[in-house]
């Protein structure tokens, strides 16, 4: 009998050092959220629908779509990153590699508020909605929204690249954008938590909710930080109401 092939592990090993610091940190932020996604998903609380099979095909169909044209769209916005970020005064981006901790801190406000404008563009334009309008097709909320991301996000190749102008670099961007997409993605937890008096600052689980009730979509638009929505009058910390519906209405 042929003995069974172990994985490679010292070469699995060796691929992810090769991606560095910020790639480590997409890939381990991935993987929680595929974890989270699952276990969420495994454990349905009374009264959620269930993911019969034309649920599962949706999602997997959903899912592989973003996938293939993820590529693409990587090019394209690396691309345009490229472009813009020759805009980016030099004293800025001097700045920026002088002070790597003070850059990463910067850089996440700023991707979170870019993240703000990118949802609201979402939400408030006809190309934006044709894009984002799948999130919100889910008639219950859960962690399957997370799978519900739209193939091609024309109006974030608009918007996300305005991290450029400012200077920072896309391998930086990269790596805000997947911590805060991580932090989004447990905003979907079927079961709804609350931060307390951190809402003041925080998007939290039950504020993320409310956005996802019918007549919703207008407030809490925030990824991360509720500041934008407090500034722009977009903030609605009420709870949702028992029996309250999901999906586009």
């Amino acid at each position: 009998m042929t003995p069974t092939a172990l994985p490679d592990l010292p070469g699995l090993g060796s691929a992810v050092e090769a991606l560095g610091p910020a790639g480590r940190l997409v890939l381990a932020c991935y993987l929680v959220m595929a974890v989270a996604v699952a276990v969420d998903l495994a454990g349905a609380p009374p009264g959620r629908r269930p993911m019969d099979r034309a649920r599962t095909r949706s999602l997997a169909v959903t899912a592989a779509g973003a996938l293939v044209l993820g590529l693409p769209t990587a090019a394209a916005l690396a691309g345009i990153w490229a472009v813009l970020g020759r805009l980016a005064p030099g004293p800025l981006v001097a700045t920026w590699r002088a002070h790597p901790m003070l850059a990463a801190l910067a850089c996440f406000v700023v991707v979170d508020a870019v993240a703000y404008l990118y949802h609201r563009v979402g939400h408030r334009t006809r190309v934006g909605w044709a894009a984002h309008g799948v999130h919100h097709g889910g008639e219950t909320f859960d962690m399957s929204l997370v799978l519900r991301q739209p193939w091609f996000p024309v109006h974030g190749l608009a918007v996300l690249p305005l991290t450029a102008v400012v200077g920072f670099s896309l391998e930086l961007a990269t790596a805000c954008s997947a911590v805060s997409l991580t932090y989004q993605a447990l905003q979907h937890t079927s079961r709804s938590w609350g931060l307390g008096r951190c809402e003041a600052v925080l998007m939290s689980g039950r504020a993320h909710r409310r956005h996802h009730t019918v007549g919703g979509g207008g407030t809490n638009l925030g990824a991360v930080l509720t500041v934008w929505d407090r500034a722009f009058g977009t903030w609605c910390g009420d709870d949702v109401e028992p029996g309250a519906t999901y999906g586009w209405g």
